[in-house]
């Protein structure tokens, strides 16, 4: 939960302060969501014999410690792990390899 306050923070102080717009935002989201989606690929080729849960945990694991940059800027620490937490509340993404079975989207009213 911190890492997301932080990351909205963040991300709306670079904001305010010019250094990023919503396009370049949008772009640091769209890199993220694309090392998740390799990442998770990888980890069901590989990683096929750990139970479900812990493949869940191995990819978190790894988004978190992903780096990456925004308008070619390193971003403020807790701000890649608070867009990742900001991704999976949207939800645009999970930890657990059956996630969208678990927990499908609330359909809007």
């Amino acid at each position: 939960m911190t890492d997301y306050l932080r990351a909205k923070v963040n991300l709306d102080k670079w904001t305010e302060n010019e250094l990023i717009d919503y396009d370049s935002a949008k772009d640091f989201e769209l890199k993220l969501l694309a090392f998740w989606n390799n990442k998770k690929m990888q980890i069901s080729i590989t990683q096929k014999k750990l139970p479900e849960e812990d493949q869940g945990k191995l990819l978190l694991s790894e988004c978190k410690t992903r780096q990456e940059t925004i308008n070619n800027l390193p971003p403020v620490r807790s701000t890649i792990e608070g867009t990742y937490h900001s991704l999976a509340n949207k939800p645009v993404l999970g930890w657990h390899p059956n996630w969208e079975q678990l927990f499908p989207p609330k359909k809007e009213k």
